[in-house]
């Protein structure tokens, strides 16, 4: 269509030399001749029996625009439609059609272009947009795409990718197959097919005509578990390893848990769940291990709904147990050709999901389903013209794109796993990392808070503009006199001010009473040793004596909760009175000093016993020849302290969550039949809102410490003992999920309204945090080193055993003792020291303590030079923050002048 002078004309003939319009209307004999690119009228128009209608042009335009930019772009329909309607004039909006119309042209001019009259694609399209022959074989079959480039490529790799998509593809043919290449690390399409079906004959096809073309001798396949696919590769390429798709594994057995009704059970059961993701991780596990490992984790499902489930997976993937004979039957899918471990070692591709992204972002590209022969292959012709530009790159030495940092991450984790695991001491080399959570939790903190400080308007607060207690000047003005006035700088005014050598009284008392209440934790502990040691004396004459480690731990772990747990309930109104005989000026500092002691405190109560655990029990063992002497000690069992320190920690983690969440929902039991003993919600609707706020709690110092204390300590837990509690971040997860919503109703419920004070941040804290994050690295390398086994199973693999095996570690360990001399039959017995029999240290010993102290130095100075790699490349503000306050300093300042300028404009015309 044309418009012109007011006029729409419609294409009449056309000939070489110009084109002929009619006008729109039926009735009209009006005409205009243009060039063949309508760029150019010929010749006036011929007279019309009709007015012009101006309004109708800007929608033929708008109309020429959209078609234009749908033939020319990838752009969505929407984007194609705002774009457009930008410039269009307001005055002729009631000509514009419908927005639903507008996106129904878009369509059809994309699907505007057919195949020709033999069904034949148009010759533009049998070549790339470089020239170069892009149709391999077409007839009513099959259709292969490629060029002769292509190919070469696809000979060179020696890892192929087969997938197939429906989608995009056009009605006269089922589905589109592809073969992608791994090409120096980036997995590329290089042959796409159109096929008829998806029948082994169909890919018997597809394949011969590819190989007829050189000489593909790939060194590995993978597809998806479709049986025509793999009897094809199998048949074809006999020499060739063939692996099965991992994504594609789990769907099969995801797809199966549904059909068995499982799906809830596996998203509600945690054990049901953990199992099954046991079984996934079997394609992990070497092959020749895989039976044995399924065997043990098919003993873990014990309920009879999983039965069908398992009777499953072992007819499917593993092989069913022969009725006469050893061995197993031949599965659906082989074992070798869903297990990746050696593709994992290797570093190669698990999956087809990078082929599986391909034809999602592709078919995107498509716009449409099952669009048009000549469509699709436009489609792919643009693929092909960018794919030539990636590999031209890659060839030239350019990295490709690399994957995203969550793959990356997932990559390097599977691997570490592959690679250690024949190694016995995995758990502890993974323990150790934990240390480095704390680190990284640090810096995105403070990340954190600069948004907070920002968004609240207290970027620029500084303490000195902070107001003063409302009790220290309550204090100065009752004992005025005994104050001395002094000037203040800032305000220009004398003041009066409590000197700090009337305050040092009161901070010294404060110490000495810290001091103290450390001293009776501590003498708490040594009850609780004291408690162990006769119980283990006891015990040993019971029938439990094989249990009396475990007996005797859990015990004491329980006693020593109770006992933290009373002195906390005591301490918090002793800190509060002794910090109130300070008279801090400020509430910032007067919450530091508050917050420091009950930490103090809170510190020896609750980890006093873990650090005695960890680093002195059973450090000083004598020897038998001492025994029955005033010597005290308590030994560790004779695998060490760890496991008794784990079970100190979960008792600890679980037991202390358990007593605050119940304090919180005895709190709101006791409210709620408070309410209900004074009459319900009758009594309640007679109240004044006003008397209602009235009866809640208030909110003082108090109430916050208490909140930012319990999460210190679990950021302790979590983060001092990492190696020996792995499991301590889930819970501390759970427990705060809890906390949030009950934090949530009390303050909205529970409390007044709080007064608000400006703060720059949560003060004392950073620091607190900080520096346990500093202590935890310290403490976790010390606890591999000293109390765990893993230096010195390592020094016996380096001094005495031939390869990676523990036989005669034990024994290694071990000195003899000669007991001869007590008239016993037994002539030695065995000692827990790297000694010899008369207990001179062994060299061994020297080597072993060497190595020690060198793994918490070198452990140490890595985990520290991560910390500071992790201060510098992570800023505390973010740059956006940063631009803004910098955007309003600038702001500010322009300002500030503006008004500057102006006020002396005045002065001068006003002289």
């Amino acid at each position: 269509m044309l418009g012109y002078e007011g006029y729409i004309y419609t294409l009449e003939r056309k000939t070489d030399v110009k084109m002929i319009f009619r006008c729109q209307n039926r009735d009209c004999k009006g005409r205009c001749h243009t060039s063949p690119s309508m760029d150019t009228v010929l010749s006036e128009p011929t007279e019309h029996c009709h007015g012009p209608n101006l309004g109708k042009i800007p929608v033929l335009e708008l109309k020429n625009k959209i078609k234009s930019r749908a033939a020319d772009s990838e752009e969505q329909s929407s984007t194609i439609l705002h774009s457009v309607l930008r410039s269009f004039p307001l005055d002729s909006a009631g000509q514009l059609p419908k927005t639903d119309t507008l996106l129904r042209t878009i369509r059809r001019q994309r699907q505007a272009i057919s195949v020709n009259a033999d069904n034949r694609l148009p010759d533009h399209l049998k070549q790339t947009d470089r020239g170069e022959n892009f149709v391999l074989h077409e007839d009513n079959k099959m259709i292969i795409f490629t060029t002769t480039s292509n190919l070469s490529i696809l000979e060179a790799c020696k890892h192929w990718f087969a997938d197939g998509t429906f989608r995009v593809c056009p009605k006269d043919f089922y589905q589109m197959f592809t073969l992608h290449g791994l090409f120096k690390s980036q997995v590329i399409p290089l042959v796409y097919g159109l096929l008829i079906g998806k029948s082994t004959s169909d890919y018997d096809q597809f394949f011969e005509r590819i190989m007829e073309e050189g000489n593909f001798n790939p060194d590995s396949i993978l597809t998806d578990f479709e049986a025509a696919t793999i009897k094809s590769v199998k048949s074809l390429f006999p020499n060739v390893l063939h692996k099965g798709c991992l994504f594609h594994f789990g769907q099969c057995i995801w797809r199966h848990l549904q059909s068995l009704g499982l799906q809830k059970k596996y998203q509600e059961d945690k054990y049901f769940h953990w199992n099954v993701r046991k079984l996934l991780a079997l394609a992990f596990v070497p092959v020749v291990d895989v039976i044995k490992a399924f065997e043990f984790i098919a003993d873990a499902f014990n309920d009879d709904d999983d039965e069908d489930f398992i009777d499953y997976f072992e007819k499917t993937w593993i092989g069913e147990p022969k009725k006469r004979g050893a061995g197993r039957k031949t599965p659906l899918f082989t074992i070798d050709l869903w297990n990746v471990y050696d593709r994992v070692s290797a570093n190669l591709p698990r999956s087809n999901n990078s082929i599986e992204g391909w034809h999602n972002a592709f078919a995107k590209r498509v716009s449409i389903a099952h669009p048009t022969i000549t469509k699709l292959t436009d489609k792919i012709r643009r693929e092909q013209s960018k794919f030539e530009v990636d590999i031209a790159q890659i060839r030239q030495g350019q990295e490709p794109k690399p994957k995203k940092a969550t793959y990356r991450k997932l990559d390097d984790r599977i691997k570490r796993l592959v690679d250690d695991y024949h190694n016995v001491h995995l758990v502890d080399y993974m323990n150790g990392l934990a240390a480095n959570v704390s680190l990284w939790f640090i810096e995105l903190w403070k990340r954190r808070q600069s948004v907070l400080r920002y968004d609240w308007d207290s970027t620029d607060f500084e303490g000195n503009l902070e107001p003063t207690r409302p009790e220290y000047e309550t204090e100065i003005e009752k004992h005025r006199k005994k104050y001395l006035k002094k000037y203040n700088p800032l305000t220009k005014e004398y003041e009066t001010v409590i000197q700090m050598k009337k305050r040092l009284p009161f901070y010294l008392v404060a110490i000495l009473v810290v001091l103290i209440t450390v001293a009776i934790v501590c003498t708490a502990l040594f009850s609780i040793i004291v408690y162990r040691v006769k119980m283990n004396y006891i015990l040993k004459e019971t029938s439990v004596q094989a249990y009396a480690s475990i007996i005797i731990t859990i015990t004491s772990a329980i006693m020593n909760l109770i006992c933290t747990l009373g002195l906390s309930v005591l301490y918090y109104r002793l800190a509060k009175k002794i910090t109130d005989l300070e008279h801090h000026n400020f509430q910032s500092t007067y919450d530091g000093s508050l917050t420091i002691k009950i930490y103090i405190f809170q510190f020896a109560n609750y980890y006093s016993s873990f650090f005695y655990i960890a680093f002195f029990k059973g450090r000083f063992n004598t020897y038998p020849s001492q025994y029955g002497s005033q010597s005290f000690d308590e030994p560790c069992d004779p695998g060490g302290c760890l496991l008794e320190l784990s079970i100190q920690l979960l008792i600890f983690m679980i037991g202390n969550q358990i007593v605050n969440i119940i304090a919180q929902l005895v709190w709101v039991m006791r409210d709620i039949s408070a309410c209900a003993c004074c009459g319900g919600s009758s009594n309640k609707n007679a109240q004044k809102q006003w008397e209602i706020d009235k009866n809640l709690d208030d909110i003082d110092s108090i109430t916050l410490i208490d909140e930012h204390i319990t999460l210190a300590i679990q950021f302790g837990f979590v983060t001092l003992f990492a190696v020996a509690f792995p499991l301590a971040p889930l819970f501390a997860l759970l427990n705060n999920l809890i906390e949030l919503r009950l934090d949530a109703w009390k303050f909205l419920l529970k409390y007044r309204r709080p007064i608000p004070y400006k703060a720059s941040g949560i003060g004392i804290w950073n620091d607190i945090i900080s520096g346990v994050s500093y202590l935890a690295v310290l403490t976790n390398g010390v606890i591999i080193a000293w109390t765990s086994q893993f230096v010195t199973e390592v020094a016996y693999r380096s001094i005495q055993s031939t390869g990676t095996s523990l036989g005669g570690y034990v024994n290694w360990t071990l000195a003899y003792f000669p007991i001869s001399d007590y008239n016993q039959t037994v002539i030695w017995i065995f000692v827990i020291q790297l000694v010899h029999p008369y207990y001179s240290e062994r060299i061994v010993y020297w080597n072993v303590l060497a190595a020690r102290l060198a793994f918490i130095i070198v452990f140490e100075h890595i985990i520290y030079v991560i910390v500071y790699s992790i201060q510098w490349l992570t800023p505390d503000v973010p740059k956006k923050i940063q631009c803004k306050i910098i955007h309003e300093r600038v702001f500010d300042q322009r300002e500030r002048w503006t008004s500057m300028n102006n006020a002396r404009t005045e002065r001068r015309k006003s002289t």
